[in-house]
C-alpha cells in the first residue's frame, strides 16, 4: 500500500510521522487533513488527495501578506555626554525635558564636576532634591554633598532649598544634606536659625544611626558659630550623648562635640558639657575615656 507522510505540528516542536494509509487512525487522518488546510500551499485542499513523498517543513515559504513583529528598537536619548568615560549623566537639550542619569553612586563625582563647572547643571541638581523619585533625589544629595566639600560657595544662595530635602522620607537623602549643610552653615547660619525641624527628625530617627550621626556634626557646627547658638542647640547635643552613648556612632559623635567644644560656645554651656562627659572621662576606657577627657580638658581650658 502506498506510503502518505504528514507533519504532526505540537506547539512550536514538529515531528515528521510516516503512516500507512491502511493503519493510519482517524485521529491522525484527521488531524494531518486539517493540518495541510492550514498551510497555505494546500489552503484551496477540499478532500483527501494523494501527495507523493514527505512534505518537508523547511520547503513551506511564509505568506508574504504576514509580516513578523520586529523586536523594539531603543530609544535614543538626547543629551550630551560628560567628559569624564563611564558617568551617565546628561544634560538634555530640550530645555522641557531636562534630567539627570545615572547608573551608580560613583556617578556623583563626575555629576558635581560637570555642577560647578556649569550652573545650569547645579540648578538642575538642587532641583531633583525634591523630585519625586527616590533613587534620584539620594544620588543627586550625594552629588550635593560633594559639591559642599569641594566648593561649598556655590551652595550658599541654595541653602533653603537644600534645608527643605531634610523633609524626604528616606534616610540617605537626609544624610547626605546634612553633610553638606554642616560645611556650608558656617557661609550664612540665619538661614538655617528657622529650618531646624528636619534636623531634629533626623537626631531621632529610630532606623537610621548614619542619620542621627549626621544630625549631631550639624548640630555641633551650627553651634560651634557663637553663643548664642551654641546655647540653642545644647539641649539637642546633650539628649544625643545620653540617648547614644552605646550605639557604634558614637565615637564619630565624640568627635563632633570636640569640634564643638574648641568652637565659640557660651560658658554656660562649656560647663554643662563637661559635667556631662566628665563620667566618661573617669570611668571608662579605651577611645571612649580619651576622648571624654579631651572634650572635659577643653571646656575648662
Amino acid at each position: 500500500m502506498a506510503s502518505w507522510s504528514f507533519i504532526v505540528g505540537h506547539h512550536r516542536n514538529i515531528s515528521k510521522k510516516s503512516y500507512s494509509l491502511g493503519r493510519c487512525p482517524r485521529a491522525w487522518y484527521n488531524s494531518a487533513f486539517k493540518y495541510i488546510q492550514r498551510c497555505s500551499t494546500f489552503s484551496d485542499v477540499q478532500g483527501v488527495v494523494p501527495i507523493a513523498g514527505m512534505i518537508d517543513a523547511n520547503t513551506v515559504q511564509p505568506d508574504p501578506d504576514v509580516s513578523l513583529p520586529k523586536s523594539p528598537e531603543k530609544s535614543a536619548r538626547v543629551g550630551t555626554q560628560a567628559k569624564k568615560t563611564g558617568t551617565k549623566s546628561k544634560k538634555v537639550q530640550n530645555p522641557a525635558v531636562r534630567q539627570i542619569v545615572f547608573d551608580s553612586n560613583e556617578d556623583r563625582f563626575p555629576v558635581a564636576e560637570q555642577a560647578m563647572a556649569d550652573p545650569e547643571v547645579l540648578d538642575l541638581l538642587i532641583e531633583s532634591l525634591s523630585g519625586s523619585e527616590r533613587r534620584l533625589r539620594q544620588f543627586s544629595a550625594a552629588a550635593v554633598a560633594v559639591v559642599a566639600a569641594s566648593q561649598p560657595a556655590l551652595l550658599e544662595r541654595y541653602i533653603p532649598q537644600i534645608a527643605d530635602a531634610l523633609h524626604r522620607p528616606e534616610a540617605q537623602t537626609r544624610w547626605e544634606i546634612l553633610e553638606a549643610l554642616t560645611r556650608i552653615v558656617a557661609l550664612n547660619p540665619a538661614v538655617m536659625d528657622d529650618n531646624m525641624e528636619g534636623v531634629e527628625a533626623s537626631l531621632y530617627d529610630e532606623e537610621s544611626g548614619t542619620a542621627r550621626l549626621g544630625a549631631v556634626r550639624f548640630l555641633t557646627a551650627y553651634g560651634a558659630l557663637d553663643g548664642e547658638r551654641s546655647s540653642r542647640v545644647w539641649p539637642l547635643i546633650d539628649e544625643a550623648i545620653q540617648c547614644y552613648h552605646g550605639d557604634a556612632e558614637f565615637q564619630d559623635m565624640l568627635i563632633a562635640i570636640i569640634g564643638y567644644a574648641n568652637g565659640e560656645i557660651a560658658k554656660g554651656v562649656r560647663k554643662k558639657l563637661a559635667d556631662r562627659m566628665r563620667f566618661d572621662a573617669q570611668r571608662s576606657k579605651g577611645p571612649l575615656k580619651r576622648r571624654a577627657q579631651q572634650i572635659v580638658e577643653i571646656c575648662e581650658a
